[in-house]
Order: structure tokens, then C-alpha cells, then sequence
């Protein structure tokens, strides 16, 4: 039985491998609603993305054809990435941590904008890659047209592991044993002065690969956005890089300390949960992940409010949900892409292969992963038929 299973499976697999040239071929690339094909392309996404990329990988392929495989590609991963967002939205909150989502969010950006942007400036894979890749040995089971869930993987087990030797290190240092306790207002204090070590820059001044800063240079680069990024270069805005805080927290106290994640107005702070350190306002402890990790008052944040010429209340520094965290981080992105596509715009620079043009395309589906729309869309049909969801239509 297993053997009859095993030929089935590969003569299904091997069919929709022949079929997909001739699918291709009937994609129509100027219309999405009501399209059969471009609907059968994505519901078979999983099982064709290699012999897809396969067939883009070709240097000698049509210019119309290979636009059509990228298109293809970007939305399957695009889809891959927004089951997976539904799946983690329509669960249990307290399944999910913060930091999956943001890889949820990472993934689902940067596998599209690398395939956007061989789809908008109709790059051979040898030319997007460099000459310094041999894109011949690029073979179906490892080439850069990787499927959306192993791209993630990848990114998850590296951000995880990350995170992991972060807390060890902080742990380390502040000498917890296996099971470290949160038995009071001291014991957080300790913590998040022990914390204080992704801040420290070394004695001769240069980051060393456990400094974490504000990236307060380039502070709209979309990296800043990506948890995966943020984790490499050490380097983010206030919200990320609170969520990378308050993953080695968890990590560090065993569970024991789940740090909140605070929006103020202007600016994404880091607290402690009022259960642990009392109902009074005044007793309430923060950190600024943005600036070194600092512990703040209940004044500092009053103060980091008024800085921006607005009353402060206390509604200001409730939790966010994950959710809310996760819609501000699209938010952010959207908002890098839409600034710099603007400014290509007033310059005259929009056209099909412009850098304004790939950035519209990365902004606007990002646009469908919030909340309003999450919950209109139910099947994929409506995925398909959405506004931005496909490339070629943003």
C-alpha cells in the first residue's frame, strides 16, 4: 500500500509539473478577477513552486514568461505567508509570541520584495544573485525559488537561536540557576539591569555582535522593521527592538517575566505587568529598549510624552495587544515604502522598472495583512480577487 500511495503522490506531483509551462502560458498578466489559471496556480503553489523557479532560472527564457513566473512565485509565497498570518490570528492568544509574528511579517516581506524585484526590473536570477553565484547549481532542491515555508524556517531558526544564546548570556551573568524565580520588585529590578548587557558597547568603542542600539541614522530603513534583521545588525526602531527585549526576558526568567509592550505616543516602550509590581500607576516599571535599555518611571514615561506637546493618561500606557503590535510594525513598513515611492513620484522617476514602482508594490499588499481586512477575507478566491494581493496589479 505504501508503494501504490508513493506512485500516486509522484505521478500527481509529476503532472502538475508538466502542466505548469502550458498554465503559463494562458496566465493573463493585465487581469486577476475571475481568473480560473491565476486561482489553480495558487491553489497548487506548494506542489509547483520548484518546477516554477526551475523554469525562471533558465537565462534564455522570454521576457514575458519570466514575468510571469515571478508573478506566480510572489504570490504564491505571499499566500503561504497570509495562511499562515490567519492561522496565528484566528488562534488562541496566548499560543503565539510576539516575536511570531513579526517573523510571520518578515517573511512574508522579504521573500516578495526579493521577487519583486527581479519582477519589476526582468532580471535573470545570475543578475539579481551577482556574479559571484554559480546559479547553475542552483538545482530544484536548494535554488533561490526556495518554497515560502522553508524560507521561513530558515529565518525562525535563526532569529530562535539568536534569542536563545542572548538570554544564556544575560542569565549568565546574573547567575540564575534552571529554574530562576520572580518572587518580587527586586528580583525584575535585577533582571533588567542584567538586561543592560545587549546595550553595553565594548571598552574600545566599536558594537560588538551583543550591542543593540537605536538605529537613530537611518531610522526608516524597513530593516529596522524585520525582526530577523534587527536580530543580525543589532540595530532597529523602539518597537522592534522591544520585542526582541521582551523575548530574552521570557527566555531569560523561564517564562516567570512577560514583559508588555507599551505605545506611547511617539514612542514603543517596554513594561512590566502591573500584576507583578501593584495597581498604584507610580509603581509601575519600564524600559526603553531604544535608548540602551534604560529602567524608566512612571514619570519618565509622563515626561516622554509631554515631549511631543500632548496631556499624558493612563490609557497611554496600557499593553498593546499582539495583534496591535504586529499591525503597527506593518504599519511602519508600509509607511517606509509609501514615503520613498512618494518621492520617486515627485521626482518623475515613475515607470514600469522604477525604484518607486517596486516600492508601491512591496507597500500595498501589505496594506491586506491588517486586521480590517483579515476579517473579510475567508477564502481564497476573495485572497486572489483582492486589490494588491498579485504584483502586477498594485
Amino acid at each position: 500500500n505504501d508503494c501504490v500511495d508513493w506512485f500516486r503522490e509522484f505521478r500527481r506531483r509529476l503532472l502538475l509539473d508538466q502542466s505548469v509551462m502550458g498554465r503559463l502560458g494562458e496566465l493573463e498578466t493585465d487581469q486577476s478577477n475571475g481568473n480560473e489559471t491565476w486561482h489553480g496556480l495558487m491553489r497548487d503553489g506548494p506542489d509547483i513552486i520548484d518546477e516554477i523557479g526551475n523554469i525562471c532560472l533558465s537565462e534564455d527564457l522570454g521576457s514575458l514568461l519570466r514575468k510571469k513566473c515571478n508573478v506566480v512565485l510572489v504570490g504564491i509565497a505571499r499566500f503561504a505567508a497570509y495562511a499562515r498570518w490567519r492561522r496565528m490570528n484566528n488562534g488562541d492568544d496566548t499560543s503565539n509570541r510576539l516575536e511570531d509574528g513579526a517573523l510571520v511579517i518578515s517573511s512574508f516581506y522579504s521573500s516578495a520584495k526579493w521577487l519583486l524585484t527581479a519582477l519589476v526590473c526582468n532580471l535573470t536570477p545570475g543578475q539579481l544573485l551577482g556574479p559571484h553565484v554559480d546559479t547553475s547549481t542552483l538545482t530544484s532542491g536548494h535554488h533561490v525559488y526556495s518554497t515560502e515555508t522553508a524560507f521561513h524556517h530558515r529565518k525562525k531558526v535563526k532569529v530562535y537561536h539568536e534569542l536563545d544564546r542572548l538570554s544564556e548570556l544575560v542569565a549568565d551573568r546574573l547567575q540564575f540557576g534552571r529554574e530562576p524565580k520572580i518572587d518580587g520588585r527586586q528580583s525584575i529590578l535585577q533582571v533588567l539591569e542584567g538586561m543592560k548587557l545587549l546595550f553595553e558597547p565594548p571598552a574600545d568603542g566599536h558594537m560588538t555582535y551583543n550591542s543593540f542600539a537605536g538605529n537613530f541614522d537611518d531610522y526608516y530603513n524597513p530593516s529596522n522593521s524585520l525582526i530577523d534583521r534587527v536580530v543580525a545588525t543589532k540595530k532597529g526602531i523602539p518597537i522592534t527592538l522591544a520585542i526582541v527585549y521582551a523575548a530574552v526576558v521570557r527566555r531569560v526568567t523561564d517564562g516567570g517575566l512577560e514583559m508588555d509592550i507599551i505605545g506611547l505616543p511617539g514612542h514603543i516602550v517596554v513594561g512590566v505587568p502591573t500584576n507583578l509590581t501593584g495597581s498604584d500607576p507610580e509603581d509601575r516599571i519600564f524600559v526603553d529598549p531604544f535608548n540602551g535599555g534604560s529602567i524608566l518611571s512612571h514619570a519618565d514615561c509622563q515626561a516622554i510624552v509631554g515631549r511631543y506637546g500632548i496631556a499624558f493618561h493612563e490609557d497611554m500606557a496600557r499593553p498593546l495587544t499582539k495583534r496591535e503590535v504586529w499591525q503597527r510594525q506593518i504599519r511602519n513598513l508600509v509607511h517606509c515604502h509609501s514615503m520613498q515611492a512618494m518621492e520617486d513620484d515627485d521626482r518623475g522617476y515613475r515607470h514600469e522598472g522604477s525604484i518607486g514602482a517596486l516600492e508601491w508594490r512591496i507597500a500595498v499588499p501589505l496594506k491586506y495583512f491588517l486586521s480590517g481586512w483579515i476579517d473579510r477575507a475567508t477564502s481564497l478566491r476573495e485572497l486572489c480577487d483582492a486589490p494588491g494581493w498579485c504584483p502586477q496589479f498594485c
